[in-house]
């Protein structure tokens, strides 16, 4: 942010675990050239994800239930750390999404927040040492007003599926 940019009242972070939503997937995916929000997803391809799948550097990641209550854990305790409002997560089995006020960059929030997450992991013994756990990028949405914080705060608690026990932060 620069000196004369307004600050977000929060932002909205979602990131995916390595390797599970890669290019050519079924669902779709945006490209580095065009990965603004709304713009259109790239659609299936075999080649592409054969292609995706032959350089990956170690399985994909899906987080069992008791590695998302480590990442929820090391969400909470990176924002205590920072002294960032944590005001929503949810950690899912193969990505994490979570609501924060900072004034942090939103992209260093990100690289926080998985690092943090990772490093836990770890010493949990649920992941090796120099596995990739999160994919490198992942989306910062700024949320400008109350109003969308607490559409971001609905979405990420009850808009993901399945509430499973330690795996979602409620908004305060």
């Amino acid at each position: 942010m620069g000196p004369h940019q307004p600050a977000a009242v929060a932002y909205l972070i979602t990131f995916h675990t390595y390797a599970t939503w890669l290019p050519g997937d079924p669902r779709g995916t945006v490209t580095h050239l065009h990965n603004a929000f709304g713009e259109p997803k790239r659609g299936p391809s075999d080649e592409l994800l054969d292609s995706a799948l032959a350089r990956l550097r170690n399985p994909p990641v899906v987080l069992a239930l008791e590695e998302r209550v480590v990442v929820v854990s090391a969400l909470q305790e990176v924002c205590r750390h920072r002294g960032w409002k944590l005001l929503a997560a949810h950690v899912r089995t193969n990505h994490v999404h979570v609501v924060v006020s900072a004034s942090a960059m939103p992209g260093r929030m990100m690289g926080d927040l998985k690092a943090w997450a990772t490093r836990r992991l770890v010493e949990a013994g649920h992941r090796p040492r120099g596995t990739r756990v999160w994919v490198r990028q992942g989306s910062t949405r700024h949320l400008w007003h109350r109003d969308a914080v607490d559409a971001a705060c609905f979405y990420v608690e009850h808009e993901q599926g399945e509430i499973l026990a330690g795996t979602v932060i409620s908004a305060p």
